[in-house]
């Protein structure tokens, strides 16, 4: 169990299941290279998918990025949805991820392979007290067979080709954002972004074929009810597959902006909904409401602070805080000359230059970051 840095007592734990090094290298061989590869040859998964080798998170965040300077740009309202999933390794239902692995050129063995070991594999607790004498497996009854053994090579892989469906179907039956090129005037759309299980999705007027004719009361009407639907789209395909949003950490931004010609400014303010965005659960048929979030808020998402005026201030505060805080512990530190140089190249560089490709701020809001970060 590894600390998560958020939550009180249990809820800061994050469970980790450990398996043998043998076994771990051939779930690696493979799920994590053999049929990764396979799947990057024959661009076999849906590009709103970002975990994939040769891009990291900070692709996703761009994608995110461009959605809200296009629609800053063209004036456009917009819905931007942002999802998260109780347990998503945990509840991939094993049956079917052995056939969404064999759809992408999996070998009918190695799904057999994989099945039977996730059916069969034997689960411990273990703690600095030592090893719990009881232990559960998915043999058991009133088991679902469910979990891709978190902190394995192959959990990864094999919760990306799942959730793959997932995407296709959403793709298909979902509403999302359009913007005319300029110069060709065709419509570029787009739907959502994913990193392995963080989803995004946007949606606009153009995108959902709503009339640029509307009031801002009857354009909050329609955008309410199609992102509902998208919502309960997605919660539903996800069901299937086995998994399950957490409404309580589930949020949207629906924002509004429009050109202050006093100010010379664009300012923002929340699109007027009649109701909240609604989020179907399929375990007992209820609804619940997505909370919204005011456009000024910057909100945490895949290691970005953002918000949708593009105000970079909130992260260039967060990764202040955290320089000082690595700065005051080398510092006082007694490591070598040469280790402290290592910390600084693989723990202080990426923890508070990582974001910045995706925030806006101006040479004089940065000198603080440099002022500490250039010395060393």
């Amino acid at each position: 169990m590894l600390e998560k840095g958020k939550g009180k007592f249990i809820e800061n734990l994050r469970f980790i299941q450990l398996c043998e090094a043998d076994l771990n290298y051939i779930l690696h061989t493979i799920w994590g290279y053999r049929l990764t590869t396979q799947v990057m040859k024959y661009s076999a998964l849906d590009d709103m998918q970002y975990a994939l080798p040769g891009q990291t998170c900070n692709n996703a965040v761009q994608n995110k990025l461009l959605f809200l300077d296009l629609s800053r740009q063209n004036l456009s309202p917009g819905i931007l949805t942002d999802y998260v999933t109780t347990a998503a390794f945990d509840r991939v239902l094993v049956g079917i991820s052995a056939i969404t692995c064999q759809r992408v050129g999996l070998p009918w063995i190695a799904g057999y392979f994989m099945f039977y070991l996730l059916k069969k594999m034997k689960f411990n607790l273990i703690t600095g007290l030592g090893k719990s004498s009881s232990s559960y497996d998915n043999t058991q009854d009133g088991q679902t067979e469910q979990g891709v053994l978190q902190g394995s090579s192959s959990a990864a892989p094999i919760y990306i080709l799942n959730s793959d469906v997932s995407l296709r179907l959403y793709r298909e039956l979902g509403k999302g954002c359009a913007f005319k090129d300029p110069i060709s005037g065709n419509l570029i759309h787009d739907k959502a972004v994913q990193f392995v299980d963080d989803t995004s999705q946007f949606l606009n007027p153009l995108g959902a074929d709503i009339p640029d004719t509307l009031d801002s009361s009857a354009l909050g009407i329609f955008l309410q009810q199609i992102a509902s639907t998208n919502s309960k789209i997605w919660s539903d395909s996800m069901w299937i597959s086995g998994g399950k949003l957490n409404s309580s950490k589930c949020y949207h931004y629906a924002f509004l902006p429009k050109l202050n010609f006093h100010k010379n400014k664009i300012v923002y303010s929340e699109i007027p909904m009649p109701s909240p965005v609604l989020l179907h659960n399929p375990e007992n048929k209820t609804v619940q409401p997505i909370s919204q979030v005011n456009p000024s808020e910057a909100r945490r998402t895949l290691g970005v602070v953002l918000n949708p005026i593009g105000d970079g201030r909130p992260q260039l505060c967060h990764s202040l805080k955290i320089l000082r805080e690595l700065n005051g512990k080398l510092r006082s530190s007694q490591m070598s000359s040469q280790a402290k140089l290592l910390a600084v190249e693989m723990v202080i560089y990426p923890a508070v230059m990582y974001p910045m490709v995706n925030t806006y701020f101006s040479e004089p809001e940065f000198r603080p970051i440099t002022s500490i970060i250039s010395p060393l």
